[in-house]
Protein backbone atom coordinates (compact mmCIF):
# COMPACT_ATOMS: atom_id res chain seq x y z
CA UNK A 1 0.00 0.00 0.00
CA UNK A 2 2.83 2.15 1.14
CA UNK A 3 4.14 1.21 -2.55
CA UNK A 4 0.89 2.78 -3.99
CA UNK A 5 0.34 5.58 -1.92
CA UNK A 6 3.85 6.95 -3.01
CA UNK A 7 3.10 6.46 -6.75
CA UNK A 8 -0.39 8.04 -6.69
CA UNK A 9 1.72 11.10 -4.77
CA UNK A 10 4.59 11.39 -6.94
CA UNK A 11 1.70 11.36 -9.81
CA UNK A 12 0.10 14.87 -8.70
CA UNK A 13 3.34 16.13 -6.96
CA UNK A 14 6.82 14.85 -8.88
CA UNK A 15 8.93 16.46 -6.59
CA UNK A 16 7.26 14.79 -3.67
CA UNK A 17 9.27 11.10 -4.71
CA UNK A 18 12.09 11.56 -1.99
CA UNK A 19 9.07 11.71 1.10
CA UNK A 20 9.87 8.44 3.45
CA UNK A 21 7.44 5.77 3.68
CA UNK A 22 6.99 3.36 6.39
CA UNK A 23 5.47 -0.08 5.57
CA UNK A 24 3.60 -2.43 8.01
CA UNK A 25 4.43 -5.47 6.19
CA UNK A 26 7.02 -6.33 7.90
CA UNK A 27 7.75 -10.05 6.61
CA UNK A 28 11.06 -11.11 5.17
CA UNK A 29 10.04 -11.63 1.53
CA UNK A 30 7.80 -8.17 2.23
CA UNK A 31 8.29 -5.09 3.90
CA UNK A 32 11.75 -5.63 5.11
CA UNK A 33 13.00 -6.92 1.12
CA UNK A 34 11.53 -3.34 0.28
CA UNK A 35 13.44 -1.50 3.43
CA UNK A 36 16.63 -3.27 2.16
CA UNK A 37 16.18 -2.01 -1.71
CA UNK A 38 15.60 1.61 -0.50
CA UNK A 39 11.91 1.59 -1.62
CA UNK A 40 10.31 1.83 2.03
CA UNK A 41 12.69 3.51 4.72
CA UNK A 42 10.97 1.30 7.57
CA UNK A 43 8.24 -1.30 8.08
CA UNK A 44 6.86 -2.38 11.10
CA UNK A 45 7.47 -6.19 12.23
CA UNK A 46 5.21 -8.12 14.23
CA UNK A 47 5.58 -11.43 16.01
CA UNK A 48 3.47 -14.79 15.15
CA UNK A 49 0.61 -14.72 17.24
CA UNK A 50 0.47 -19.07 16.84
CA UNK A 51 2.08 -18.95 20.23
CA UNK A 52 -0.38 -16.89 22.11
CA UNK A 53 -3.45 -18.38 21.00
CA UNK A 54 -2.27 -21.98 21.46
CA UNK A 55 -1.24 -20.70 25.00
CA UNK A 56 -4.91 -19.38 25.29
CA UNK A 57 -6.20 -22.52 24.12
CA UNK A 58 -4.29 -24.47 26.35
CA UNK A 59 -5.81 -22.60 29.38
CA UNK A 60 -9.15 -22.61 28.44
CA UNK A 61 -9.54 -26.09 27.64
CA UNK A 62 -7.25 -27.50 30.53
CA UNK A 63 -8.12 -25.11 33.35
CA UNK A 64 -11.44 -23.61 31.89
CA UNK A 65 -9.40 -20.52 33.27
CA UNK A 66 -10.90 -17.11 32.14
CA UNK A 67 -9.17 -15.33 28.99
CA UNK A 68 -8.52 -12.15 28.88
CA UNK A 69 -10.63 -9.73 26.60
CA UNK A 70 -7.31 -8.94 24.31
CA UNK A 71 -3.83 -9.92 23.76
CA UNK A 72 -1.45 -7.77 22.64
CA UNK A 73 1.79 -8.13 20.55
CA UNK A 74 4.62 -5.44 21.08
CA UNK A 75 5.25 -4.59 17.41
CA UNK A 76 9.04 -4.01 16.15
CA UNK A 77 10.76 -1.84 13.70
CA UNK A 78 12.56 -3.03 10.87
CA UNK A 79 15.35 -1.73 11.01
CA UNK A 80 16.04 -1.14 14.79
CA UNK A 81 14.31 2.55 15.58
CA UNK A 82 18.03 3.16 16.58
CA UNK A 83 19.12 2.88 12.93
CA UNK A 84 16.50 5.23 11.13
CA UNK A 85 18.01 8.69 9.96
CA UNK A 86 16.03 11.53 11.67
CA UNK A 87 14.35 14.05 8.98
CA UNK A 88 12.52 16.73 8.86
CA UNK A 89 12.05 19.75 10.49
CA UNK A 90 12.90 18.31 13.75
CA UNK A 91 15.95 16.63 13.10
CA UNK A 92 18.27 19.63 11.91
CA UNK A 93 17.49 21.13 15.65
CA UNK A 94 20.97 19.32 16.58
Amino acid sequence: MALGTKRALVKQHPDWGGIPLLGCDGLPQGGQKLVSQGQLAATIVTQSNTGSALELLQRWLGDKQELPREVLIAPMSFPDVEKLTPRGPSASRG
